[in-house]
């Protein structure tokens, strides 16, 4: 998270557990990828929380690259991929699925991209501000495109799914991306990665039980 240690663990833990609710409750196979998707938030945000200890604590430069590491890949590797992948599975045979076909193999190419370029030039982290900024040294062109590739798989995926629901998901990813975007731009990893962890919590609610006809019928 971006703000201290102590708050990455603890809205980390509340991710874990609300993402642990969701996946118990849901036995939709192909829902299971969007139900964990607060779990995964959760421990991206627990590994930065380790980032922030290693940074703040002399001799943890293991721990450092370790955490950043994890923190990285979920944010700039994992989600891209991940975000088609699970709105593919939700959607039903049609037009629409035949999109999140291409989002998903537009985000495996976005994912690869991205390793590519940790692995051609290391991720820096430092604090500054009250946040965690990371750096590393790659033409700045070819950042901002990828970045645009970043938003065209992890939003406009959700926007193309037929269930309302996960639209209004992705409404509050598209603010999420806005908001960090614009008031912090040098720190848009760590901050846009903490907003979209908080909309996620939205997904307990968007994958709850549909009543049964039996109650609807007793209530009405």
């Amino acid at each position: 998270m971006c703000f201290s240690a102590p708050a990455s663990f603890v809205s980390g833990a509340l991710l874990t557990g609300a993402g642990l609710a969701t996946l118990s409750r849901n036995s939709v196979p192909e829902q299971r990828i969007f139900a964990a998707m607060p779990l995964v938030f959760g421990l991206q945000q627990i590994s930065e929380g380790f980032v922030w200890y290693s940074l703040q604590t002399p001799g943890q430069g293991q721990m450092l690259a370790v955490s950043s590491g994890l923190f990285l890949f979920a944010a700039l590797i994992l989600w891209p991929t991940y975000v088609p992948l699970a709105a593919y599975k939700m959607e039903p045979a049609g037009q629409r699925k035949k999109w999140l076909r291409g989002f998903l193999y537009l985000g495996i190419l976005t994912s690869f991209t991205y390793l590519a370029g940790m692995v051609t030039y290391p991720v820096q982290s430092q604090i500054e501000k009250h946040h965690i900024l990371y750096t590393a040294q790659a033409p700045e062109l070819a950042l901002k495109l990828l970045y645009v590739f970043y938003l065209l798989t992890t939003i406009l995926p959700l926007f193309v799914s037929s269930r309302p629901h996960v639209r209004w998901f992705a409404g509050l990813i598209l603010v999420a991306n806005l908001v960090s975007l614009v008031f912090y731009t040098n720190f848009l990893v760590s901050i846009w990665c903490f907003f979209s962890a908080i909309a996620s919590f939205s997904i307990w609610w968007i994958l709850r039980p549909e009543p049964k006809l039996a109650e609807v019928a007793d209530h009405g």
